[in-house]
């Protein structure tokens, strides 16, 4: 299973990594929506997490411009918005509630499951 992060927060991009390689997942990190894009073009991904507040695009527009790159490719959104609602744009493209995990996530082994599942359904 290929992932790629999408967090402006370091720390965060870290740990997720550290963590989803324990579960023997192929895992790139980028800082932004440009850097994510450029590696979507030259890797292919099964699965996206990705922070909606990034610096430049929001992660809301890169899920949609990464979309149209690489249409295989399935998100899951990691945010510290309690409040965010999923675009009808988003739910088009297949993002469920359950595709939304808040920050901090305390049991991450939920975001392994919902990695695994969609990333299957790729």
């Amino acid at each position: 299973m290929r992932v790629l992060i999408i967090d402006d927060e370091r720390g965060i991009r870290l740990s997720l990594t550290e963590y989803l390689r324990d579960f023997d997942m192929e895992v790139s990190s980028a800082k932004d929506a440009d850097e994510a894009l450029k590696l979507l073009t030259e890797q292919k991904y099964d699965v996206a997490i990705v922070d909606l507040r990034l610096p430049g695009a929001s992660g809301g527009d890169f899920i949609l411009r990464a979309h149209q790159v690489s249409p295989a490719t399935r998100f899951l959104i990691y945010t510290g918005s309690a409040n965010h609602l999923i675009s009808e744009d988003m739910r088009r493209i297949g993002i469920r509630p359950e595709h939304v995990f808040l920050k901090p996530q305390m049991n991450l082994e939920l975001m392994v499951e919902a990695i695994r599942t969609v990333g299957t359904s790729a």
